[in-house]
């Protein structure tokens, strides 16, 4: 499966739904982490996603649930769904609750907030790819929309120090992102930092630790294979070992 989204706790890591050619897949798997078994394709009530599937979703979870936003079904159409998996019990919830049918986000979390980022979807707003955003309350499972990234952009990266979420890369039409953009949570704005990536790519993904972000691979056009590190004390940003 490509096109698939992932999100998980201490125990369990979680890798949903996605592409499996020729249609969206239903599927959940569930890796247990203290031993790294995978159990494949969770027998889960109600079904998955229905039995349709969905792709190019995003992700979050919190100490309870983890929470499956947007994407696209079989047909290409996309969703303003929000799925909730309850870990205690692997039962899952769904309902409409982004403010725009959106697939391609990216998202970011406080303990108190969700955030589901820019992405792909129809009007308003012009073009494709958006530059809104969307806030889950993780109190009262309500949705709002915060505001705007100051770049429209899709399958782009995210991740966060313990202060601030970052935004990197993705495809902004006309061209692909290398500007990257920080939320401060505390306002729920959205600035640029001065530091580019060396080139833009779309398709890219993140990860981090308390000091580093990393952004890797993607699309330039062409598959890329280059790993950007920034460090979070000084947003500045470098190779991983130079």
């Amino acid at each position: 499966r490509s096109e698939l989204s992932a999100a998980g706790n201490s125990n369990y890591g979680y890798f949903i739904g996605g592409l499996s050619s020729p249609q969206a897949s239903s599927k959940i798997d569930r890796m247990d982490v203290s031993n790294e078994t995978l159990t494949d394709n969770l027998s889960l009530n109600p079904p998955t996603f229905g039995t349709l599937g969905i792709k190019r979703t995003t992700s979050l979870a919190n100490n309870n649930y983890i929470y499956t936003a947007g994407g696209a079904g079989p047909s290409g159409g996309d969703d303003k769904e929000v799925t909730r998996m309850d870990l205690s019990t692997e039962v899952l919830t769904s309902r409409d609750m982004l403010t725009y049918d959106r697939a391609w986000m990216s998202s970011l979390k406080t303990p108190s907030y969700g955030y589901f980022c820019g992405g792909e979807g129809p009007p308003p707003f012009g073009g494709s790819e958006k530059s809104t955003y969307d806030r889950l309350d993780f109190s009262t499972e309500s949705v709002n929309n915060s505001g705007f990234m100051n770049t429209k952009r899709q399958e782009f990266a995210s991740f966060q120090s313990p202060e601030y979420g970052y935004v990197a890369g993705g495809d902004g039409w006309p061209s692909y992102q290398c500007r990257i953009e920080r939320l401060d949570f505390s306002s729920e704005t959205f600035s640029y930092v001065s530091n580019y990536m060396p080139e833009g790519r779309e398709g890219v993904n993140a990860f981090c630790n308390e000091n580093f972000g990393y952004i890797a691979g993607g699309w330039s056009p062409g598959n890329r294979s280059v790993i950007d590190r920034m460090e979070f004390s000084t947003e500045t940003m470098s190779l991983p070992g130079v």
